[in-house]
């Protein structure tokens, strides 16, 4: 009878080798002796998967990314390196934004002007798409520019910065009036900054920061671009909300309190998407939306978002990042860096892309695969050529701090002990990664999931088709000793034969112990081990699967008692006996072997068991030195927060007390006058009750000479009659050319009628009305206009208006005031006051309410100002002038009035007031005056010699008095007037006396003081009134609510008017929106303006009576998304008297 008789392997430390599912099927075999460089080479088993790969393809596989072995090393990119230095490129590419960090720094455009190039303006591109915000400009190291505090440190007084987030008709920015740089230069749907600097000094001892020009080492930092958000786009599934993919005006940076503008996942798909400007793609791929898997996108964004638990106790974000990518980067490069800083992988499932982050998903497994789902030889490769087996991991990240500015530094290597002592090092920067921990995380998973390197290869039945690249697979292969052990697909392949081939990756619970905190240090994979007696030839010895010819199993050949052999022949009996040799043998070997092993691992397992106990005692030792430098830098921070405080409150201080000298100078003279008037009166009512008897008598006298007097007077009646008559009428014309005088108040600008021509005035583009017209300047398009200065009070309310002529097919043409320091430079950041615009489609306005007028408070540091007309937009011009320029303290508007009308009217009144010197000239020689009466009285009671001395005029209009007397008793002399008004000045000049008393109040004009001595000066409770200024210092996006921009209290100690004005910036993304923005007091409505035409510098003013207490004051800002609130500003005072 004949046999089958299979000779046994030798096995002893092979690492590669074929495996065979089943059992009886053909085998084949290669095998390793020894532990050569070679062991991390795999062995092919079988030729069937190979010439699958070949001949047909790989048709799904991990994208980028690095594939199942995690991220690549992706360099840092020149947009990335470039963007912390200025510098004038004309082949700069175009960059896309995302996150918050620096935005590119590309010099567009640079324009000197001045004496000597005093000045110098400069265009800065940011990002080739609309931005989120512009929050900070640095030069150097130090903090240049906020919106909110403006310039800072030695550059204040110097530099002037005007953010654009996406430029368009609308906010352009002229430079010197426009002549170059004006309406046509928009940079549209781009995202820039106007840069204005000073090169001199602003005074003989001062030098300017920017004496040798602007630095190159700039930082402008914000946030990017909003991102595309599929969980709040309604039409994905699991998506809830109105963003959609092809609109990009619904994106967001930040919607419901997310940060989406940070979240990895949502920057790589937005930059998929691309962004367009005017319907053309700008910048990123423009991958169509239906080309993408959307859902997919809602999984990963959920993932980056999570917290993170750190090593400190605090929480983080799992995945967030920043970066700046140049148009002429390769689409896959950038989506490699994005899915290197996400953990993450692209794939191309079902046609679609998607994208995956890795993470612990090993219990969401896809399919369950046997031996029996194995239709041929596979290929298992447990390690890497040794090459490429890393144990370190360094590299570098961003450090967003104060210190280093974005600049890319190294984050602490992560490390483990190497197999062969020799250090291999994988390089890792992550140029999107703005955090340590964050940076160290990702380098602890690469590392780990290196320690799992396995690769099986097989070709596998159609119940394989279940996974997909990408998901979780359990393999149970008995010739490997596999149970459920878990895999992931790297790679499917289509077969004509409807089988799947594919390539699995080796996973482990360890790879993830870092999504979840990063605590834990790297640990090594449990060695590979070849089990020699899962090997086919082995296990067919021991099941009995070997046969004869006729059936005969091994186990029926052996003796059933010493010697029996059942029939064998001897040759046969021989053959079985080696059999038995060399099977008792190679089990010999392999127990030798196993116990060098043990004792191997055993002589190993100490000192890596020491040197992880000293990498865990290191990281600890990291991890409060961290923790000691954070804090270390808060407290710095804080301290110079307080620094900051303290010099803020100083100069309002010094502000205060210069204010209070002032006031306490004032208040004096008026307590030093009173105390005479004081003691004047006191001696008055003593002589007066000394004279009291004395005139009684002499009132009886008189009464005996007026009875004679009165026939005088009789006689002459008929003439005073008509005196009065004529008086009369006089005093009806003064009553007429002084209303006509006080209705108009004071002009503040120079030559606000053109009376000189254009004395003091300034720009380009106007000229004066031919002659024969009325006096005003008409101008071509891209004109503007500055008046001549005049001064002005910070905290003051002042009122600019004008007659404008505006006839074109499109534009705005607009008045305000420019806001000037003491040598009449234009304040930095502030510069502008709001404006008012005229009504296009018309001629000068024939009333008062027709005139273009806006109301305005003078911010700090402003002395000076002039105003300022100007164009914007103008096409299809007819005809733009401007006439009758004036500027009032004050919220109202008057009547035009000019000095010459003012003069005019004065000059009047003097001929009036001869007339009555006439008319008294004239009463003297027709009747007896009054000095006669007097002279009559003496010489018919000459005893009354007691009678006082007094002369006095008084008049009357329609029973209203008024008047003065002199009275003299010989020893005390009274000068008395009973006026409205009284004034005193210069011969000639009345259009402001130096000394006045309009009703109960006294004003004094340029007061000098010498020796003032003061015992008690006593102000009314909070007398010296300080105004309330507040802003939020920062932008808002509008969210279809009313949001509270700012909000603010103000105490008043006794009853008063409260006066708010606000000053707000809108930025518009689309017009024929409707905004309201109002101003509350004790939660009542107070003031509002708004409406649906684009209103970029938005007024808003409000006064009413309080009472005593404090008072809750805010505003609230209505909009929808397209419109963005840049800045605001408010100003609240109280006034008690």
């Amino acid at each position: 009878m004949s046999k089958k008789v299979l000779t046994p392997l030798l096995i002893a430390g092979a690492i590669a080798v074929n495996v065979i599912p089943g059992v009886g099927q053909a085998i084949s075999a290669s095998v390793f002796l020894g532990t050569s460089a070679s062991a991390a080479t795999a062995v092919a088993i079988g030729s069937g998967f190979v010439t699958a790969v070949t001949s047909l393809g790989v048709t799904a596989a991990l994208g980028v990314a690095g594939g199942a072995l995690g991220p690549k090393s992706p360099k840092a990119t020149l947009s990335q390196l470039d963007r912390l230095s200025a510098s004038i490129n004309p082949s700069a590419s175009r960059k896309f934004v995302f996150g918050r960090g620096p935005f590119g720094s590309d010099i567009r455009y640079v324009e000197p002007s001045g004496t000597d190039q005093e000045y110098v303006d400069y265009i800065i591109a940011c990002a080739a798409h609309r931005v989120d915000s512009i929050d900070e400009l640095w030069i150097d190291d130090l903090l240049a520019w906020t919106p909110g505090t403006g310039p800072q440190g030695k550059y204040a007084g110097y530099l002037t910065v005007t953010p654009v987030l996406e430029g368009n008709a609308l906010n352009t920015v002229p430079i010197n009036g426009g002549l170059k740089w004006g309406s046509t230069r928009r940079l549209t749907g781009c995202a820039y900054i106007h840069v204005r600097i000073k090169r001199t000094g602003n005074s003989k001892k001062a030098e300017s920061p920017f004496v040798s020009g602007l630095s190159s080492r700039l930082t402008i930092v914000g946030n990017g671009a909003p991102v595309y958000d599929p969980r709040f786009d309604s039409t994905v599934p699991g998506g809830s909300g109105s963003q959609r993919a092809n609109d990009q005006s619904t994106w967001a940076f930040t919607a419901s309190g997310l940060g989406q503008g940070r979240n990895l996942a949502l920057q790589t798909l937005t930059y998929q998407l691309g962004w367009r400007i005017n319907g053309k793609l700008s910048v990123g791929p423009g991958t169509p939306p239906q080309r993408i898997n959307l859902a997919s996108y809602i999984t990963a964004a959920n993932l980056c978002d999570e917290d993170i638990l750190r090593a400190d106790g605090s929480t983080e974000k799992r995945y967030t990042g920043a970066g700046v990518f140049g148009e002429d980067m390769e689409p896959a490069a950038v989506l490699d860096a994005q899915c290197t800083a996400c953990n993450g992988a692209i794939r191309d499932a079902g046609g679609k892309l998607e994208l995956i982050v890795r993470h612990n998903d090993l219990a969401d497994v896809a399919v369950d695969l046997t031996d029996d789902d194995i239709l041929g030889p596979g290929t298992w490769e447990p390690v890497e050529d040794l090459e490429q087996t890393y144990n370190v991991v360094r590299g570098r990240y961003v450090d967003p701090s104060a210190n280093s500015l974005y600049q890319l530094v190294d984050y602490p290597e992560v490390r483990i002990a190497a197999n062969d002592g020799v250090d291999r090092v994988l390089p890792l920067d992550l140029p999107l990664i703005d955090g340590v921990a964050r940076a160290q995380r990702i380098a602890k998973q690469v590392l780990q999931r290196r320690q799992y390197r396995g690769k099986f290869s097989a070709e596998f039945g159609a119940r394989a088709w279940n996974a997909k690249v990408g998901d979780i697979v359990r393999v149970t292969l008995s010739a490997a000793g596999w149970v459920n052990k878990p895999f992931r697909v790297e790679a499917q392949l289509i077969s004509i034969t409807g089988s799947c081939p594919m390539v699995l990756r080796e996973e482990s619970n360890e790879i993830y112990r870092w999504e979840q905190d990063d605590r834990a240090g790297v640990e090594a994979a449990p060695p590979t081990r070849y089990d020699p007696t899962n090997a086919p030839y082995i296990r067919a010895l021991y099941d009995g699967s070997v046969e004869y010819a006729d059936g005969t199993t091994i186990e029926a050949l052996k003796p059933a008692e010493p010697g029996a052999t059942f029939g064998m022949a001897p040759d046969e009996a021989a053959e079985l006996a080696q059999l038995q040799a060399d099977t008792a043998a190679a089990l010999i070997a392999i127990a030798e072997a196993e116990e060098r092993i043990d004792e191997i691992e055993g002589t190993i397992s100490v000192p890596i068991d020491e040197l992880e106990a000293r990498i865990l005692a290191a990281e600890g030792d990291i991890s409060t030195l961290e923790t000691g430098i954070a804090t270390a830098n808060s407290g710095i921070s804080s301290l110079w927060t307080a620094v900051s405080n303290v010099e803020g409150d100083l100069a309002s201080i010094t502000t205060r007390v210069g204010a209070a000298e002032t006031s306490i100078e004032t208040q004096q003279l008026a307590i030093d006058t009173l105390d005479t008037d004081v003691a004047q009166i006191t001696t008055d009512l003593s002589t007066a009750n000394a004279n009291i008897s004395l005139n009684a008598t002499a009132i009886t006298t008189l009464q005996g000479a007026q009875s004679t007097l009165e026939s005088t007077v009789s006689a002459q009646g008929a003439s005073i009659t008509t005196l009065q008559s004529t008086t009369g009428t006089l005093s009806g014309q003064v009553a007429t050319l002084t209303t006509t005088v006080t209705a108009s108040s004071a002009n503040l600008a120079p030559n606000g009628g053109f009376e000189d021509g254009l004395a003091g005035y300034s720009g380009a583009g106007f000229a004066l009305n031919p002659a024969g017209q009325p006096a005003h300047v008409y101008s071509s398009v891209d004109s503007y206009m500055h008046g001549p200065l005049f001064d002005v009070t910070p905290g003051e309310t002042y009122t600019p208006s004008a007659d404008l002529y505006f006839i074109a097919d499109t534009g705005i043409y607009y008045v305000g005031l420019t806001w000037r320091d003491a040598s009449g430079a234009i304040l930095p950041s502030v510069g502008y006051s709001a404006t008012a615009q005229a009504i296009r489609g018309t001629s000068f306005p024939t009333t008062l309410d027709q005139r273009s007028r806006v109301t305005v408070i003078a911010p700090p540091g402003a002395v000076k100002a002039a105003i300022y007309v100007a164009d914007t937009g103008v096409t299809g011009l007819a005809y733009k002038a401007v006439r009758r320029i004036k500027v009032e303290l004050g919220s109202t508007m008057s009547a035009y009035s000019g000095e010459a009308s003012i003069t005019q009217s004065f000059e009047t009144l003097t001929t009036l007031t001869m007339n009555y010197a006439s008319l008294s000239s004239t009463v003297s020689v027709q009747g007896v005056t009054v000095s006669s009466h007097s002279t009559a009285i003496s010489t018919l009671n000459g005893d009354v010699n007691t009678l006082f001395g007094r002369y006095g005029v008084e008049i009357g209009v329609g029973g209203y008095w008024t008047g003065f007397v002199l009275n003299n008793n010989g020893s005390r002399g009274d000068a008395i007037f009973n006026v409205d008004y009284f004034g005193i000045g210069k011969s000639g000049v009345f259009t402001e006396l130096p000394f006045q008393v309009v009703g109960s109040n006294v004003r004094i004009k340029n007061v000098q003081i010498q020796n003032a001595a003061i015992d008690t000066l006593k102000l009314a409770g909070n007398a010296v009134t300080v105004p309330l200024v507040i802003s939020s210092g920062g932008s808002h996006v509008g969210d279809g609510t009313y949001q509270e921009i700012v909000s603010g209290g103000i105490t008043l100690d006794q009853a008063g008017v409260v006066f708010i004005s606000t000053v707000v910036t809108q930025v518009y993304v689309a017009t024929g929106v409707a905004f309201e923005l109002r101003i509350r007091v004790n939660g009542s409505v107070v003031g509002s303006v708004g409406g649906g035409a684009v209103q970029v510098a938005v007024p808003c003013v409000a006064a009413l009576s309080l009472g005593a207490g404090t008072h809750s004051i805010s505003l609230e800002w209505f909009a929808p998304p397209s419109i963005t609130m840049a800045s605001d500003i408010t100003y609240v005072q109280g006034a008690k008297r």
